[in-house]
């Protein structure tokens, strides 16, 4: 698994950023033949590196590797400009996209479906706004939603469901019993949340080129550019769509 045509899996490249950024480059030299037969061997591999990952940094490392990938091969950036061109209502490509993500790494049986990430969306809200209505500060917070859950790539009871806050009482809530309860009754193992001033996402976008951002009165998808050659995500937004929930 760590070699196909020619291309080297390297698992460090996962962490290592000169390693990625030579990881990129080969990326973006790949034939059609070999770009397939990378995702094919994704496919394969996922779910068995999903579940490696738990107690293995080679694997951790390795499925950042696939996911580079999955962003190159399914670029974000068009399919949410071809589907919002078309008219398409912006819940509906948000599902179609987390299916989409699904199929291509073979968890249509065994990831986190996209109607339950769009509860998760408004249960949050939800929460949110209920809260606002005691405490005018919460009017302001933001909770950006991103990674796996957003990007189709989830799998039942095994993965995080991740969350960036913009203050630490967003952090407090987020971290509640009530909100833990009611994610992972969705089938997700715990809520990882962490808390940053001024929301700074050029961490996250390489690998989550669409985040949810969620406040009480408006709910964004927000879409970076994406390279088709390389896979590397733009720190700019592309798109941005009001989800109504």
């Amino acid at each position: 698994m760590n070699k196909v045509s020619g291309l080297q899996l390297n698992h460090r490249s996962g962490r290592d950023l000169q390693l990625r950024q030579q990881f990129y480059t080969d990326l973006a030299h790949l034939s059609p033949s070999q770009a397939e037969a990378l995702l094919d061997l994704i496919k394969r591999n996922y779910m068995e590196v999903v579940e490696l990952k738990e107690k293995n940094l080679e694997a951790v490392n390795l499925k950042r590797i696939f996911d580079i990938v999955l962003v190159r091969s399914l670029p974000a950036d068009e399919y949410f400009k071809m589907a919002s061109s078309a008219g398409t209502d912006p819940v509906q490509i948000l599902k179609s996209w987390i299916t989409k993500n699904q199929e291509a790494v073979g968890l249509e049986s065994q990831g986190i479906d996209a109607e339950s990430i769009i509860t998760s969306l408004r249960k949050i809200q939800r929460e949110i706004r209920r809260k606002s209505e005691r405490d005018y500060d919460a009017k302001f917070w933001t909770v950006v939603v991103y990674g796996s859950s957003i990007n189709g790539r989830s799998v039942k009871n095994k993965s995080d469901y991740d969350v960036r806050t913009d203050t630490k009482e967003a952090l407090q809530f987020m971290q509640s019993v009530p909100i833990e309860k009611a994610i992972e009754a969705l089938g997700f193992t715990n809520v990882s949340s962490t808390f940053q001033p001024k929301l700074n996402l050029q961490d996250i976008n390489r690998l989550s080129p669409v985040v949810i951002f969620i406040k009480a009165d408006v709910v964004k998808i927000v879409v970076y550019k994406t390279d088709p050659l390389t896979g590397q995500t733009t720190n700019d937004p592309f798109i941005e769509l009001e989800l109504q929930l």
